[in-house]
């Protein structure tokens, strides 16, 4: 091999490969189609490894991009073997009109029992709560900090004494604050405790506070809600009945949760039961809902509310029907969301066979709609729903026993007027979900049996498609697709400028696969280390012309940036259709503009089927800096905004990269 001149030592420095140990192991990512396809790879690999060495470097170093004047140098492989594993994997598909799901990761710990996860997410972070078999059940907490994507080690949140256990633990979060309440005997009778996290979730007190009175009275059932330095817990206690019959008490924390006031009953004490309260708070509106049996012992949904951080309340009213089936907002079964002056409750409903029933209110609780079945399912019995509310956009979960009880799903578009057809999200023996929202983005738990022992699950819905007005980048690699045609002579060196004059990021280099060449070409623009100074005056190294329908790598670099878009309005001239010129290779595509109507392309296996000479298709993921593979067995991905958003219908920006077996053109009307 040739001595590297200076101008080759300088493209050792300064490219950072992303992954691109993708290429070329065809041998690898065939197996699933078909086997006559087999002969001329064998083929094309002996002739590939007739080049010369692969790279030996692995993701992340410092690697050498395969210049001209050294034929023996190979473009790097990419495999299926060689990816690392993504910490989400693959979407689950899109059902119904309704969002994708990810596949379940696994949050308590392998080989322990765990149930009733509780679900909450705040500025990005989502927090979940459980009750493992660890030690002596205790309440167990975890967190991400990215979304879902990944999870911290599971901690240990209650104190509880040993043989002693918890139950139905709930999480509430605001800002830095994180607050866990559950139940759990303490002396001669269950009562309520709480702890909080005054750093989102990194550390835990080691002691517990007890907000329930310490005596032989039952509490149970607690819910908890939070608004700026206020906490609320409400809770089922029969302290205040000479017969043990619970009502509702409630207690509130003005200083995030260090000094609680006493225990206050909020329902009547007329020894009708009134069980399974639940609290949510928008500023000092607190609205409760609850279970009472006050006509003539057969259970209704009541609702109350308090316009002054509870210190006084409204008379509670009946939400659901008054009739001879009984409604239930207990352990098994409601949640409620607010969004403004909208409330939307959920609740079960049934005397021979439980459904899941939902009502609204458009005026802060003072008239609610008439409730409606959500889970007509056959006659199987459902439980546990839990709902929230973004925009005009409703959301539901509970566990049916169809299917052999698995977490189905509904969502509304208008408010709540309509609402689609219930789905499986889970696998079997799945229950008691929990559903948070934020940004778009739907994160679920619920608790599973896969091995014998119940763990508790985590799924989360794609992002949100971006809006259409540019390409969002992130620090490090973003694959960038050009679905318009650039300015006559446009260059990576223009697109480096463009994007610099745009945004708060500095470029280090542009790549582009070339399949006639069958090799990377780099432009380098600045250098990898402090500053980013240029890499060799102000035209950078290895300059090339940009072409439409071609994915490049951008790797930029920022400090904290803060304008990440790139307006691309030197991009004008989009095209209604693109055609692919596919080489026996790797080729690098960039997705139609025009992406509507019957031939929307959603997800990897979308492309896949465009014509059979496409045999893999390839994607790189910003969010986790990975490649994405399909190779038509597994490994569905959808199509995405660089970013890690979803595709948005009408425009995209997302380079794709696909592997084609032979010659062939794929156009797009």
């Amino acid at each position: 091999m040739m001595q590297k001149s200076n101008e080759q030592n300088i493209r050792h420095s300064y490219i950072v490969a992303p992954s691109i140990n993708l290429f070329m192991r065809l041998e690898v990512i065939v197996g699933g189609r078909e086997r006559q396809r087999i002969a001329w790879v064998l083929v094309l690999l002996f002739l590939l490894s007739c080049f010369g060495p692969w790279s030996h470097l692995q993701e992340g170093q410092l690697y050498g991009e395969f210049p001209v004047e050294d034929e023996n140098d190979q473009a790097p492989a990419i495999s299926p073997s060689s990816l690392p594993a993504l910490p989400v994997p693959a979407w689950a598909g899109t059902r119904n009109g309704g969002p994708a799901w990810s596949d379940e990761i696994l949050l308590s710990s392998e080989g322990q029992k765990s149930s009733v996860p509780d679900l909450c997410v705040d500025d990005g972070i989502v927090h979940v709560v459980w009750v493992d078999n660890a030690i002596d059940w205790q309440v167990w907490y975890t967190r991400s900090l990215d979304q879902g994507v990944s999870w911290e080690t599971p901690t240990r949140v209650s104190n509880i004494p040993g043989g002693y256990w918890a139950q139905y633990p709930v999480v509430a979060a605001n800002g830095s604050n994180v607050y866990v309440a559950w139940y759990a005997p303490g002396g001669s009778a269950p009562e309520i405790y709480f702890a909080v996290s005054n750093d989102s979730g990194a550390t835990w007190p080691t002691s517990d506070i007890l907000i329930s009175d310490d005596d032989a009275e039952w509490s149970m059932w607690p819910s908890i809600a939070a608004w700026g330095d206020d906490v609320y817990v409400i809770w089922g206690d029969t302290k205040s009945s000479p017969t043990s019959v619970p009502e509702v008490f409630f207690a509130k924390s003005t200083d995030r949760g260090d000094t609680w006031s006493s225990p206050q009953n909020l329902t009547a004490s007329d020894e009708h039961s009134s069980i399974g309260p639940g609290i949510v708070a928008l500023d000092n509106i607190v609205h409760v809902y609850f279970t009472d049996l006050r006509f003539s012992g057969t259970p209704e949904v009541f609702y109350m509310r308090s316009e002054d951080g509870g210190m006084s309340w409204t008379t509670e009213k009946p939400v659901s029907t008054v009739d001879s089936d009984s409604s239930l907002v207990q352990d098994s079964g409601g949640k409620m969301t607010v969004e403004g002056d909208r409330l939307h409750l959920t609740w079960i409903d049934g005397t021979f066979v439980d459904e899941v029933y939902y009502a609204n209110s458009s005026d802060n609780g003072e008239t609610w709609s008439t409730p409606r079945p959500l889970s007509t399912l056959d006659g199987s019995d459902s439980a546990s729903p839990s709902i929230v509310a973004d925009g005009d956009i409703v959301h539901v979960c509970w566990d049916d026993e169809a299917g052999g009880y698995s977490v189905y799903y509904s969502y509304s578009t208008d408010d709540g007027l309509t609402w689609s057809s219930p789905e499986q999200i889970s696998p079997t023996t799945s229950g008691h979900p929990s559903l948070g929202i934020e940004d778009g983005i739907l994160h679920l738990a619920y608790f599973g049996n896969r091995s014998g022992d119940y763990g508790t699950y985590y799924s989360r819905t794609p992002p949100p498609p971006l809006p259409d007005d540019g390409v969002y980048l992130v620090p490090g690699y973003n694959s960038v697709g050009l679905p318009g045609k650039p300015p006559v002579g446009w260059t990576a060196l223009d697109l480096a400028k463009d994007i610099e004059n745009g945004t708060d990021f500095m470029v280090l280099s542009i790549s582009t696969w070339d399949s006639n060449m069958q090799r990377w070409k780099d432009f380098i623009y600045r250098k990898g280390v402090e500053g980013n100074p240029l890499a060799s005056g102000e035209d950078g190294i290895w300059n090339f012309v940009l072409n439409e329908e071609k994915s490049y790598f951008i790797n930029a670099n920022g400090i904290n940036p803060q304008d990440i878009r790139w307006e691309a309005t030197s991009l004008t001239n989009h095209t209604e259709g693109v055609d692919w010129n596919l080489r026996r290779s790797w080729n690098s595509v960039a997705l139609p503009y025009n992406t509507t109507g019957p031939g929307l392309l959603q997800t990897s296996r979308d492309i896949l089927s465009l014509d059979p000479n496409i045999i893999a298709v390839a994607d790189w993921n910003e969010t986790t800096q990975t490649w994405m593979l399909d190779n038509g067995t597994d490994n569905i991905f959808p199509l995405r905004h660089t970013g890690g958003h979803m595709l948005n219908p009408e425009y995209n920006w997302n380079g794709i990269w696909v592997l084609a077996t032979a010659t062939t053109d794929v156009t797009f009307e």
